[in-house]
């Protein structure tokens, strides 16, 4: 049996150039994400931990928006964070 996908929900990467780097699509959203070094964090270009980090920042706020107004708790000012320990 084959899947049905709802085509507005897929992310496309496809290899760009010579060096490790991607075009990643979405809708109309188009960005190049470089792996410099999956580990290192002294590269220039966007990797895609930087992008999984972005998307777990992003749903907390929305999340944090959401509840706190379920709560009635007015919310006058909200940051999310996500990082990682190099060890």
């Amino acid at each position: 049996m084959m899947a049905v996908v709802n085509q507005e929900k897929i992310v496309i990467a496809r290899p760009f150039g010579h060096r490790a780097q991607a075009i990643v699509s979405y809708k109309d959203q188009h960005l190049i994400v470089g792996a410099d070094s999956i580990n290192s964090t002294t590269g220039e270009r966007t990797r895609p931990a930087d992008l999984l980090l972005a998307a777990l920042a992003t749903d907390a706020t929305f999340i944090c928006q959401a509840e706190a107004e379920v709560m009635g708790i007015p919310l006058y000012a909200l940051t999310a964070s996500a990082g990682w320990i190099e060890t």
